[in-house]
């Protein structure tokens, strides 16, 4: 971080221990907020460039539960979807595209029902 960034090593400890406080306050909910899928995601890259929110819409299958796609305008333009499956506010990553280190729920378009618009993805 400190080379593509150009920050100094102890601007670089702060900055991490601002975020993991930022995660604690914000994305905790049965554990710590840096121990959570947005946590860590927050901790890498900081706050998104974008948040939209909605409900996933198949209604059929299961409860309309809360989403949240992130989008990241600078790097690689990362994209993340994050839903709130058990419904206790620990929203889980289920899609994530521009990150080579996260991964994908396979059926991640299926949470969100087949009325989901994947133009929202787009970045």
């Amino acid at each position: 971080m400190a080379v593509s960034t150009g920050m100094s090593e102890q601007r670089i400890i702060d900055l991490v221990h601002e975020r993991v406080e930022h995660t604690n306050k914000y994305y905790s909910s049965l554990k710590p907020g840096w121990t959570t899928d947005m946590g860590r995601i927050f901790i890498r890259n900081g706050a998104p460039s974008d948040i939209e929110k909605g409900t996933s819409t198949d209604e059929s299958r299961f409860v309309g539960k809360d989403y949240q796609i992130w989008k990241y305008s600078s790097g690689n333009r990362a994209v993340y979807v994050f839903m709130d499956i058990q419904m206790n506010n620990n929203y889980r990553l289920i899609y994530a595209s521009g990150d080579d280190m996260e991964v994908s729920n396979p059926g991640w378009l299926s949470y969100l029902g087949r009325d989901f618009d994947t133009s929202l993805l787009r970045n």
